[in-house]
């Protein structure tokens, strides 16, 4: 490995091809618009305007088209009821409550969604007045299929992680600091260009997913360094192959939400190049 490669910075050809495609360049370096107790309708999910799925909910900015995470609560709650105080659950991926929602005929907007806090909540207990709260627990049926988050996480914490995730790509590029989950700041514009150099192409079993759906083709770093991004560091894999690069893997690849995306990519491009000669899945 050469000591002196330099590592993918240059994205003068990519931004080319985005302007030939007519797509937008934004200046991610200026402030965002914070996602906050906006209501949710059935017709921008179904409009894609936002994304909600087993891994995360994610409004999609209208200019950008850059996916920020948020989360979802009821946008009507008796708060007091019986003689105790209660607040409504945060519900941060599909789970079955939010997928029922998501079934009905939504003709009277039930959610809402935000990165911050503190939320806002008709109380109908107190003359639906809207109140200000903070600290909600989360949906036990989220914390299950989502699976690598504390069950004990509360909104508060929650918008936390929202910020450190949220605001990264927006930040100044330094290339030694690190986002939340230990990779570099701007690694999302990276992966893109990886991915979009190689065709969303797995290097190890050769399938190719259309740029629609790149959830399905990921970046490896082959040395278990993430903010090591020399191109000779990185190789493009699908979920599957890249669940079984090692054990670490495999564990990382183990919960719900990630075996749900595995099981997807599976039946949407074909299981039998996974299978052994037996038929057993490798």
């Amino acid at each position: 490995m050469n000591e002196n490669e330099l590592p993918i910075v240059d994205f003068s050809a990519f931004r080319k091809k985005l302007e030939e495609l007519g797509v937008a360049i934004v200046d991610f370096s200026k402030p965002y618009k914070t996602v906050s107790s906006e209501e949710v309708s059935l017709e921008e999910i179904k409009a894609g305007a936002l994304k909600i799925t087993n891994h995360g909910i994610f409004a999609i900015d209208p200019v950008t088209k850059f996916p920020r995470r948020v989360f979802l609560f009821k946008r009507e709650f008796f708060i007091e009821y019986n003689g105790e105080t209660k607040y409504p659950k945060y519900h941060i991926c599909k789970c079955d409550t939010i997928e029922k929602y998501m079934n009905s005929s939504g003709a009277v907007p039930e959610y809402r969604k935000t990165e911050d806090e503190p939320i806002l909540v008709i109380d109908k207990s107190d003359h639906r007045k809207e109140k200000k709260l903070k600290g909600l627990k989360l949906c036990k049926n989220c914390a299950r299929v989502m699976g690598d988050i504390d069950r004990n996480t509360t909104s508060t914490q929650y918008v936390e992680m929202l910020k450190k995730i949220n605001e990264a790509p927006f930040a100044a590029r330094k290339d030694t600091e690190e986002d939340v989950n230990g990779y570099a700041r701007d690694w999302n514009v990276l992966s893109l260009q990886f991915r979009e150099k190689h065709n969303f192409t797995c290097e190890r079993c050769g399938v190719q997913v259309s740029p629609l759906e790149s959830m399905y083709i990921q970046v490896h770093h082959r040395n278990g360094d993430k903010l090591d991004n020399r191109e000779s560091n990185l190789e493009c894999l699908c979920v599957k192959c890249h669940s079984e690069v090692d054990d670490s893997h495999r564990r990382n690849f183990s919960t719900l939400a990630n075996q749900t995306l595995i099981d997807e990519f599976l039946k949407m491009y074909g299981i039998e190049r996974f299978k052994g000669r037996n038929g057993e899945l490798f």
